[in-house]
Protein backbone atom coordinates (compact mmCIF):
# COMPACT_ATOMS: atom_id res chain seq x y z
CA UNK A 1 0.00 0.00 0.00
CA UNK A 2 1.24 3.48 -0.83
CA UNK A 3 -0.15 6.55 0.94
CA UNK A 4 0.62 10.21 0.47
CA UNK A 5 1.55 11.67 3.86
CA UNK A 6 3.79 14.34 5.34
CA UNK A 7 4.74 12.34 8.44
CA UNK A 8 5.07 8.79 9.65
CA UNK A 9 2.09 9.25 11.98
CA UNK A 10 -0.10 10.50 9.13
CA UNK A 11 0.99 7.59 6.92
CA UNK A 12 0.20 5.10 9.69
CA UNK A 13 -3.19 6.64 10.29
CA UNK A 14 -4.12 6.56 6.61
CA UNK A 15 -2.88 3.03 5.98
CA UNK A 16 -4.44 1.57 9.12
CA UNK A 17 -7.76 3.28 8.39
CA UNK A 18 -7.78 1.76 4.91
CA UNK A 19 -6.86 -1.63 6.33
CA UNK A 20 -9.65 -1.52 8.91
CA UNK A 21 -12.15 -0.50 6.25
CA UNK A 22 -11.09 -3.42 4.06
CA UNK A 23 -11.51 -5.83 6.97
CA UNK A 24 -15.03 -4.53 7.61
CA UNK A 25 -15.98 -4.66 3.91
CA UNK A 26 -14.86 -8.30 3.85
CA UNK A 27 -17.18 -9.00 6.79
CA UNK A 28 -14.49 -9.12 9.44
CA UNK A 29 -14.38 -7.49 12.85
CA UNK A 30 -11.69 -5.39 14.48
CA UNK A 31 -11.97 -5.88 18.23
CA UNK A 32 -9.34 -4.05 20.28
CA UNK A 33 -8.37 -2.05 17.19
CA UNK A 34 -7.82 1.17 19.13
CA UNK A 35 -5.42 -0.54 21.54
CA UNK A 36 -3.47 -2.01 18.65
CA UNK A 37 -3.27 1.41 16.96
CA UNK A 38 -1.83 2.95 20.13
CA UNK A 39 0.81 0.21 20.31
CA UNK A 40 1.79 0.63 16.66
CA UNK A 41 1.99 4.41 17.12
CA UNK A 42 4.23 4.01 20.16
CA UNK A 43 6.54 1.64 18.30
CA UNK A 44 6.70 3.97 15.29
CA UNK A 45 7.62 6.93 17.48
CA UNK A 46 10.35 4.87 19.14
CA UNK A 47 11.79 3.98 15.73
CA UNK A 48 11.61 7.58 14.60
CA UNK A 49 13.36 8.81 17.75
CA UNK A 50 16.12 6.17 17.53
Amino acid sequence: MIVDADSLEEALHKSLTATRTAIHVAGGATPDWERMIREVGTQARELTDA
